[in-house]
């Protein structure tokens, strides 16, 4: 049987602004970090859009500028006040580093108006978690239930990557072989790519989208029996709800999910 949905996140969202990229060149076998902070209220256009994959699937058409390194394209504000649950803070990077790149990391950093850190988190995975060369790259910031911020309070994301060599990397990509919208759930399979088994658990996540492309909300699950996966094997997945009484209102206009395992043999 499945799991039981894990995280719902309200999220009134704009794009990220005022990107910053730092570190050594795309060339070299780190990619650049790189740190961004968003305040609720600010903008940015989009421009060219990214390379397609076959580990993301729905109908989001979001499209971000090109910048230096694997860098944030647009990530979500706190919400005030911050969800007393435990929840994630949804967020795009988009892979400039003119390599494919694995192993990505972020951290997050949560301050108030005065500058003082008031809560801190990570992401749990990214989907993809191998990015191609212009590829898009989407995950969440985790922050702990008991983290408290006051309105005005700032997110900055820091990302890491290394040069990838390989698809085969430890957090296994699933090509997402069907993901429909029916009623207020996302219903799908996964298949596993690879020429041999990958274990679980499957971690399926929706990221939802305003029509104008901007995060509103993050919601996962994990994929029924999917303890293991044999190579080419396929599991099915079922996200719900996307809207309960403690989020009535959030906008999924536009949606992607992505899934991966663990693949042993690439340690």
């Amino acid at each position: 049987m499945g799991r039981a949905l894990k995280y719902l996140v309200p999220l009134v969202a704009v794009m990220a602004s005022g990107l910053a990229a730092c570190g050594s060149s795309g060339d070299s076998a780190k990619a650049k970090d790189t740190t961004t902070t968003t305040t609720a209220g600010t903008s940015t256009t989009t421009a060219a859009p990214a390379a397609a994959t076959p580990y993301l699937r729905g109908n989001f058409t979001g499209t971000y500028p090109s910048g230096d390194g694997l860098h944030v394209v647009a990530q979500a504000p706190l919400p005030n006040p911050l969800p007393q649950t435990g929840g994630g803070i949804p967020f795009v990077v988009k892979n400039d580093t003119g390599n494919p790149v694995s192993d990505v990391k972020a951290s997050g950093q949560v301050r108030d108006p005065s500058g003082k850190l008031v809560a801190t988190g990570s992401d749990q995975g990214f989907h993809p978690a191998y990015v191609a060369k212009g590829g898009l790259s989407f995950a969440y910031i985790y922050l702990d239930p008991n983290a408290t911020a006051p309105p005005g309070s700032t997110l900055t994301i820091k990302v890491t990557s290394e040069k990838a060599s390989t698809k085969e990397t430890y957090a296994a990509d699933f090509t997402v072989t069907e993901a429909n919208l029916v009623g207020d759930q996302v219903v799908g399979t996964v298949t596993n790519p690879r020429d041999h088994e990958v274990t679980g658990p499957v971690k399926v996540d929706v990221f939802c989208f305003a029509a104008n492309g901007t995060p509103t909300g993050t919601m996962g699950t994990y994929a029924d029996n999917a303890d293991k996966v044999p190579a080419s094997g396929t599991v099915s997945f079922t996200v719900s709800p996307l809207h309960n009484a403690s989020t009535p209102n959030i906008d999924c206009a536009q949606w992607t999910v992505g899934a991966s395992g663990f693949d042993e043999s690439a340690l």
